[in-house]
């Protein structure tokens, strides 16, 4: 290859040993030299499955063991020992994740996924379904994912996106059953498989992180690449997955399936064809390397390593598939079942239970070249179940969330709306009721828009610790999402923005007496729903917050329209009140609901001022941080709009900083501030660039911007002090919300 050798932690296995198996891979076989680490990470997963969940999974579950070795060691053969631990741990709860489902009917596994990927990805609002495993498994993965942050940072924080992102979010949509061909297949599986989420744990496993053009020079040895490993695990998986779906009436995703249906074909001669497209597409995947180097002889050491080490992969896989207890021994205990009869069975009962589609035609491709594969799925109707009733597919929006009684409906994409009240009716003074989508549309509006989700994960990550049952919890959700989302009007109004995350203002499309008007209203559903407690004195926690947020909103926009900047310790206070106050809401609104009757430490003893000192400082961190990230952020400038605090007139930490600790600023600040508006009647127009570049320099050059970092890390270490501390008292670690920090966290590694 003339380069230096890519291979660190791993060693080849000898190719007379993998003919000896089943396995007929033309690429070489390597093993990581570190496999009991891997066995050691595989034994924890089932014992923190077991522990965490009390399913009795673990005791019957088939994952990355085998006699050929274990399944992290070949799919991470170039990850160092600390890194394979976690890589294997992760991938032995993916596949808990998915044996869990033979234990559940269709929609309430495919619930339980999208709730797991939500609670990942809290920028998704939504109404999560109760009683669902997903807390648990989530904590697993925050555990397992804090500490891939440890060694490796960015790459972890990649990773996780990824986890979520090219797994979680996608696997979990509803599925699609019928293919036309293999190409159509495999632009489906590849999401469904988790392509995206296996890439970056492999780019966590080597270290690196491929570039947009490494991406683009690479996508002609990687696109065989992807393939070979989404075939070769559908390829060995498919005698048990027929297995269980001529058992439970499960449809089969595999691209032997696709194969037999599209051709028409007997199991057999599909197995047969499907080995022949992986044998091309490995040697697709070496002649495209082999041009890739001649065309490219600068390419760095680097790249060629992950080029040579995607090849590895897809070999070891394929060895340790070939022979892998999970997906051969209960296949093999029904080898002798009738084929003839359940392949008849599976097209006569396709026929019957798709009558309305198009059945298998001529015109279904199977492609020959495997540079162009794809796979497709079973239908659960192509099956009998043990009545030798067809199976529907649930429906799309069914399952455990439609079944939540006196709950508040949601609209699209879940966000929360209102039901429209059954109108009064008083025939003599004809007066009745009248319609509220006037009421409602900026509602709608502003609630639809994306948002970071950090309070409704931190009222997750608390409820570890409180425990409150998860009706009630939602219950807290929806008041704290009612109440940001109405200060959010207010606030752009307050503030003349005329965006809010990347969209015009609510203010700015409905007008602002309307925009008004609605927030407002909120306000009062907040109040309607926070007497659906248990606890008399939830009003009065949510009207004392209130009176709490208010009073810090006043104080900034004193300081604001009179051009008067504040001291650093004014401005913590008003963080306290504004900020801080809406995450204590939410504090208090969980204990009110825990109770003391519980024992928890939380609610008696030691773990309350722990709690509340977690969320004061939390709001400082997070309001800092915001203030930082609007002058310096590109993402904000998105969002927002480049320095719109500037343009908006605020004085936010960092000038208050700058102000304070060099007072020769304050006149520059002021003189800029005084070109702006002080009344929301008046139009706003953006400061010029050159000012906003000008003042941005002067803070850098003043060291503000610096400080503003050392005091976020700062706040960072106190939180996670804290953390610790009620950790000890409550004896529940949190992972979710030492996760949630470190996505938040400035500091880099």
């Amino acid at each position: 290859m003339g380069m230096e050798n890519p291979w660190r932690y791993s060693q080849p296995i000898d190719p007379e040993v993998v003919r000896k198996t089943p396995s007929f891979t033309t690429l070489p076989v390597r093993i990581n030299k570190r496999q009991d680490v891997a066995n050691e990470a595989t034994t924890r997963a089932l014992r923190e499955w077991d522990e965490a969940l009390r399913d009795g999974l673990a005791a019957r579950a088939l994952i990355s063991f085998s006699d050929l070795g274990n399944l992290g060691a070949f799919a991470y053969p170039e990850a160092n020992p600390e890194k394979l631990n976690i890589l294997t741990y992760l991938t032995d709860l993916g596949m808990l994740h998915d044996d869990g489902y033979e234990a559940m009917d269709m929609d309430t596994a495919r619930t339980e996924h999208r709730e797991l990927g939500l609670l990942f990805d809290p920028i998704k609002q939504h109404q999560p379904s109760l009683n669902t495993r997903a807390p648990q498994i989530k904590k697993l993965v925050s555990q397992i994912l804090l500490e891939a942050t440890a060694i490796d940072r960015d790459l972890a924080m990649y990773m996780f996106d990824m986890y979520n992102k090219g797994w979680l979010a996608v696997a979990g949509e509803d599925k699609k059953w019928r293919f036309d061909s293999v190409e159509e297949y495999q632009a489906y599986r590849r999401n469904d498989f988790g392509a995206t989420a296996f890439w970056a744990m492999t780019e966590f496993a080597v270290g690196i992180r491929l570039s947009a053009d490494d991406r683009k020079l690479i996508e002609p040895v990687m696109e065989p690449i992807e393939k070979a490993v989404i075939w070769t695990n559908d390829y060995w998986s498919f005698d048990r997955e027929y297995y269980e779906a001529s058992v439970n009436g499960n449809r089969i995703v595999n691209v032997v399936e696709v194969i037999r249906r599209c051709g028409n074909l007997s199991i057999d001669d599909a197995k047969t064809r499907a080995r022949e497209l992986l044998i091309n597409t490995e040697q697709t995947y070496i002649r495209n390397k082999q041009i890739l180097y001649a065309n490219n002889p600068s390419l760095s050491f680097e790249l060629k390593r992950w080029v040579e080490v995607v090849g590895a992969i897809v070999g070891g896989t394929h060895y340790w598939a070939s022979s892998a207890p999970r997906h051969r021994s209960r296949a093999n205990e029904e080898k002798n079942m009738a084929k003839p009869a359940d392949e008849h069975m599976l097209d006569v009962s396709e026929e019957q239970n798709d009558s309305s589609e198009e059945t298998n035609t001529p015109g279904c491709s199977v492609v020959s070249d495997s540079s162009t594969q794809h796979t497709g799925e079973t239908e659960l109707s192509d099956y009998k179940s043990p009545s030798n009733e067809p199976q529907d597919v649930p429906k799309a929006g069914t399952g455990l969330g439609s079944e939540k009684k006196n709950r508040p409906p949601r609209g699209r994409d879940g966000k929360l709306c209102h039901k429209q009240m059954e109108s009064p009716q008083i025939p003599e003074l004809g007066w009745y009721k009248p319609s509220n989508s006037a009421l409602q549309a900026p509602i709608d509006y502003i609630c639809g828009m994306l948002s970071k989700g950090v309070r409704s994960t931190l009222i997750d990550a608390l409820n570890y610790w409180l425990k409150v049952d998860e009706t009630k919890l939602e219950t807290v959700k929806e008041l704290i999402g009612f109440l940001h989302n109405a200060s959010l009007i207010l606030d752009d109004i307050e503030d003349c923005s005329p965006r809010r995350r990347g969209l015009p203002a609510t203010h700015v499309l409905f007008g602002h007496s309307q925009a008004i008007n609605s927030a407002n209203y909120m306000f009062v559903h907040a109040v309607q729903a926070t007497r659906r407690f248990r606890n008399p004195q939830a009003v009065d926690i949510l009207l004392e917050e209130l009176e709490n947020l208010y009073l810090g909103q006043s104080w900034d926009l004193r300081w604001k329209y009179n051009i008067t900047c504040p001291s650093i310790d004014e401005y913590t206070n008003m963080i306290d009140s504004k900020t801080g106050g809406m995450f204590r809401l939410l504090l208090r609104l969980i204990q009110a609901e825990a109770g003391p009757e519980n024992g928890h430490a939380c609610n008696q003893g030691p773990g309350f001022p722990h709690l509340d000192r977690l969320t004061t400082l939390f709001g400082r961190f997070f309001q800092i941080r915001d203030d930082y990230m609007n002058l310096c952020d590109s993402s904000y400038a998105e969002q927002k709009g480049n320095c719109e605090d500037l343009d908006e007139g605020k004085f936010s930490y960092p000038i208050v900083y700058c102000a304070e600790k060099h007072p020769d600023f304050k006149a520059l600040i002021s003189g800029v501030f005084r070109q702006r508006p002080t009344s929301a009647t008046m139009s706003v127009q953006p400061l010029p660039t050159e000012i906003k570049q000008y003042v941005v320099e002067v803070l850098g050059s003043s060291g503000t911007f610096q400080h503003c970092v050392d005091h976020l890390i700062h706040l960072e270490r106190l939180i996670l002090e804290t953390i610790g501390e009620i950790e000890d008292a409550t004896q529940e670690t949190n992972p979710v919300l030492r996760l949630l920090l470190q996505k938040l966290s400035v500091e880099q590694s």
